[in-house]
């Protein structure tokens, strides 16, 4: 067993620092640089080979598709095979994605590189990250959690800047885009898998912990209930139709903003800026969240969340100049941590440790089915009637209903929790 003892003054050096450091990276690239830049690729895109915006949302719906299957399997995965190799298959698949991206004419070669989209970020993104912090750190799980996944925030901003010139340079200077997103892919997949490891008992060590914040944190674990009683509990099944419909709602507006400004007149420069500033202000709102979930708990986050999920759509649907857009970067953020760092969270909280890499899995692959619908749906109603605008309104009502559905579940899943574990207490 290899142990580190490394010191900084008087204090010996944890290597969970490192995994930390490692996870923002990974999350920088993977989704900073492909999923939050990608609305700026599906105008230039369908201009330029002639495919349709719905039938171009297919190879979305293969990579959604993939990505909810190897989540829902990511607990049978991770206990059969190594973190840390499935990490570098993970980079390996993502430069496959972007390749076949960066040369295909047709919408069959796009849904074959969804597919190794697909299978990439399951292994390099939300659920992996998850796992790794819940080996490495015991405390204070919501800020590590909210830091690294903000990552993709600070990398959706970098990639905005250089991948937007290079994308709008010419009609089909879109392909040199992806062809650089490949190389920046293979530079950092061996950076962290070399400095990867799957636990801390590879390197001698205990997982990180804050002395004191074992009871004042919420990010703290508790045990859990047991993956058969989970699968007979009703309000399982209402939160995973709730994640659902967040994937589809929420991921309409990721998925079509920066098209929707091109489509109203919006200059491409100006576009280029609001979703520069939209991926700063994402790093910022996932970092917050993990916080305030540490400090309020899962259900006034999830909530604040859930109307600004609700009134980014309802503006969408009635924003007219290129002055306003610049509303939708602040305001567009405060949901879209429903979709990342509260899902673990979520996780933790409502189900605890003993089925937690199972239930992870499975309302991960939830919301990546909802992203398939949420690409698909806006798009078919845009081909149908030229604009995105009543869809982004329908879909505004729907959050509302959807966030008074999950605290309906919430409420249950707590007074269930509270009696597990008094009952877990009178046995002790």
């Amino acid at each position: 067993m290899q142990k580190f003892k490394f010191k900084i003054g008087k204090k010996e050096f944890n290597y969970s620092w490192v995994i930390f450091a490692v996870s923002f990276l990974m999350v920088f690239v993977s989704l900073g640089f492909i999923n939050t830049v990608k609305s700026l690729y599906l105008a230039p895109i369908t201009n330029e080979t002639g495919i349709s915006r719905m039938v171009f949302s297919l190879s979305d719906c293969c990579r959604y598709i993939v990505i909810a299957g190897m989540n829902m399997m990511f607990g049978t995965f991770i206990n059969k095979f190594n973190p840390r190799a499935m990490v570098a298959f993970g980079f390996g698949f993502l430069i496959i994605a972007v390749t076949l991206y960066s040369i295909a004419h047709t919408a069959i070669v796009f849904c074959i590189g969804g597919v190794f989209l697909g299978l990439g970020l399951a292994w390099t993104t939300t659920t992996m990250v998850g796992f790794f912090v819940e080996k490495w750190f015991t405390t204070a799980k919501g800020s590590v959690m909210g830091i690294i996944l903000a990552a993709s925030g600070a990398g959706g901003a970098v990639a905005t800047q250089i991948m937007s010139p290079i994308i709008n340079y010419s009609a089909s200077s879109w392909r040199q885009g992806y062809r650089l997103m490949a190389v920046i892919l293979l530079v950092t997949g061996v950076l962290v898998v070399l400095l990867l490891r799957n636990n801390p008992k590879e390197v001698g060590m205990k997982p990180f912990s804050k002395k004191g914040g074992e009871k004042k944190k919420r990010g703290s674990s508790w045990t859990g209930f047991e993956e058969k009683d989970i699968f007979r509990k009703s309000w399982f099944y209402v939160v995973i139709g709730c994640f659902l419909f967040y994937g589809i709602l929420l991921q309409a507006y990721v998925s079509t903003a920066a098209a929707h400004f091109r489509d109203i007149g919006i200059d491409n420069t100006t576009i280029a800026n609001v979703i520069s500033i939209y991926s700063v202000c994402l790093f910022i709102a996932k970092m917050a969240v993990g916080a305030l979930f540490d400090r309020f708990g899962l259900r006034k986050v999830l909530t604040v969340c859930s109307i600004g999920g609700a009134a980014t759509l309802f503006f969408l649907a009635n924003v007219g100049n290129s002055s306003a857009v610049y509303i939708y970067a602040p305001l567009s953020v405060f949901a879209l941590p429903i979709e990342t760092v509260l899902l673990p969270l979520l996780t933790l909280d409502l189900f605890g440790q003993k089925a937690y890499a199972r239930i992870m899995g499975i309302i991960v692959g939830t919301v990546q089915l909802g992203y398939c619908g949420g690409s698909l749906i806006p798009n078919y109603f845009f081909d149908r009637f030229g604009t995105y605008r009543g869809i982004y309104t329908v879909f505004g009502c729907l959050v509302i209903v959807t966030v008074i559905a999950v605290n309906f579940c919430i409420t249950k899943a707590h007074k269930e929790r509270k009696l597990l574990e008094a009952a877990q207490e009178q046995t002790e």
